[in-house]
């Protein structure tokens, strides 16, 4: 049976009911030290049980929860909020033969950003370099680096000069997963249980990498046993989305941990094909072209898939990802944008499709006026 919250005034009117008969009153005047009394007290159970309901309808479930609800049932379910990792980074330091780094010697960039030598190192002979390994003393996306960038050395060391160069990314560094990304795993895990090596379960294996966000599974990718996994990580937008190289072996490393020991797994990162759309437009604002930029995107990110890059010979096997968007849904995310009054879509002209392996994404907008 469902239980009714009581109404304040309904809370009142007990609590006067109660001091009434306790006190063997026939009436409780109003104003009285009884009539405050029962107002006060009616007013703060009231809020208590504002409190309970609050507490029932949306922080005991994942998909209304605050964030330690969220937290505690990926907890329970074996899906746990994926950790801030610190970015690790290949360097090249040069200086003199026989001049030394010890395990720990920091580094820093011109930003201030830290790093630490995961091992020592040895300056060669010839050439007069060494190979090294940096790791971040702070964990997430700040301490990820650009190719050919300088590290320094924030204490000179003899023999080995003060800057290194970046020569490649070992590992990603990611900020910890954000709370909504979070509760739709959750979601995913409780709607779509582990089944031994399904599509959906690939698509949870892959979500384990911080930044992953959109998985594109394909069976018998290239032959029986054989499994296809490509992805993408959203939130390096207005970046390329485009996983790195190191990006992917991260993720098919994790995957390989997970899955099923007889699938063979191939990760890769897609082609990024993108849609440049001409559109003539009326009216030609900036809130209307800002409107329809982002219909646009919405559009991208619910449709676009990975197309499928496998054997021609294997098609009716598993997945097939065509990759395409249809012009019809096009025209309607421009039309529904707000301001929308009419428009002539004069690029593409047929429904856009990215090669094989690759993905749409969108370009540069050209807005033009409508007569």
């Amino acid at each position: 049976m469902a239980f009714n919250r009581p109404s304040l005034s309904t809370l009142v009117d007990r609590i006067k009911a109660d001091i009434k008969s306790g006190l063997g009153l026939q009436a409780i005047l109003r104003r009285s030290f009884e009539d405050v009394i029962a107002k006060a007290l009616g007013g703060a159970s009231h809020t208590l049980h504002g409190h309970i309901q609050y507490g029932i309808e949306n922080d005991f479930f994942p998909d209304t929860g605050n964030e330690e609800t969220v937290i505690r049932w990926g907890t329970l379910y074996g899906t746990p909020r994926n950790d801030a990792t610190f970015a690790q980074l290949n360097i090249t330091i040069s200086g003199t033969t026989g001049g030394t780094l010890v395990v720990g010697t920091e580094f820093q960039r011109s930003d201030g950003v830290k790093f630490l030598l995961d091992a020592e190192v040895t300056v060669g002979a010839s050439p007069a370099t060494a190979s090294g390994l940096l790791v971040a003393v702070d964990a997430g996306a700040d301490g990820n680096t650009d190719d050919a960038a300088i590290v320094s050395l924030t204490s000179p060391v003899a023999g080995v000069e003060t800057d290194a160069v970046v020569d490649s990314t070992a590992v990603e560094g990611e900020d910890q997963e954000d709370i909504e990304d979070y509760r739709v795993r959750v979601l995913e895990r409780l709607q779509s249980p582990p089944s031994g090596g399904t599509v959906n379960d690939y698509i949870s294996y892959a979500k384990t990498v911080t930044s992953v966000t959109r998985v594109w599974v394909l069976p018998d990718y290239l032959g029986a046993g054989t499994v296809g996994l490509s992805f993408v990580e959203d939130g390096n937008a207005p970046a390329s989305i485009i996983p790195s190289p190191a990006k992917v072996t991260e993720v098919q490393d994790a995957v390989t941990l997970l899955k099923p020991i007889t699938a063979d797994l191939f990760t890769f990162a897609p082609n990024e094909t993108l849609m440049n759309p001409v559109i003539s437009l009326k009216p030609n604002t900036a809130d209307v072209r800002a409107a329809i930029t982002a219909e646009l995107e919405d559009l991208i990110f619910r449709e676009a898939q990975v197309r499928n890059a496998v054997n021609p010979a294997l098609v009716g096997m598993g997945t097939q990802y065509t990759g395409k968007i249809p012009l019809s849904k096009i025209n309607e995310a421009i039309s529904i944008a707000t301001g929308e009054d009419d428009h002539v879509l004069t690029f593409p002209t047929s429904n856009p499709q990215p090669g094989e392996g690759g993905i749409l994404t969108l370009g540069t907008i050209t807005f033009n006026t409508l007569a």
